[in-house]
């Protein structure tokens, strides 16, 4: 007998929509802060890190934006603005500053 459940992605740990109940805004995940110096530095342990937590698509577009009617749509804005928030965490409060609106 199969199982019909229909359950949110967010609770699939395959899914990139999953975020581990101990990840949350602060959750640092890189050690080095991007200070407009050694780039490069910076970005492999980033993209590193968002792909081992399967977050990198929000990144390279690979996950758009779903429509307003969507029902993932709120769990794609909540993933965004995390995803965000270790970002913003991870540079200098200058570079923050500069992008904290994108």
């Amino acid at each position: 007998m199969q199982n019909n459940v229909v359950t949110s992605p967010a609770l699939n740990q395959a899914s990139e929509y999953y975020v581990h109940p101990r990840e949350g805004l602060n959750s640092v995940i890189v050690s080095l802060k991007h200070d407009g110096s050694r780039y490069l530095a910076w970005t492999r342990p980033m993209h590193r890190a968002l792909g081992a937590k399967n977050k990198f698509q929000f990144l390279d577009g690979s996950i758009p934006v779903p429509a307003l009617q969507d029902l993932n749509r709120l769990v794609w804005v909540r993933r965004n603005n995390l995803i965000h928030s270790w970002i913003v965490n991870s540079v200098s409060s200058q570079i923050a500053q500069s992008i904290i609106f994108i």
